[in-house]
């Protein structure tokens, strides 16, 4: 099981490496909130795996998620200006999918 679980971590941080390009564009991150923005997600993202490979109930699972977002919440807040947080926060409501279909927009243009 842990082999899988860090076979899931890398997947899943490879993901928000990916992704980060587009948030940090959509938002107007400079480069120590992008660090902060990706370091805490990567490691909330973390603690939701070993949630995941521990199997809980459900009532336990979907009470400790909650705990493990707050958490994160707190600390973006912390270490982001209050329009960026405010901001990635609406950019989580709306889907981190609107990134890349902005950026799918811009690249069809360039090619015409």
């Amino acid at each position: 099981p842990s082999l899988v679980g860090s076979e899931m971590c890398i997947r899943d941080r490879q993901i928000v490496d990916q992704e980060m390009p587009g948030i940090t564009e959509k938002l107007g991150l400079n480069p120590f909130e992008e660090a902060v923005l990706s370091t805490t997600l990567k490691k909330y993202l973390q603690e939701r795996i070993e949630l995941q490979i521990l199997e809980l109930p459900a009532d336990k699972m979907r009470e400790s998620y909650e705990k493990i977002t707050l958490k994160q919440d707190e600390e973006l807040k912390a270490g982001l200006p209050a329009d960026k947080y405010e901001a990635f926060v609406e950019l989580q409501k709306n889907g981190f999918k609107k990134v890349k279909e902005k950026k799918k927009k811009k690249k069809n243009k360039s090619k015409t």
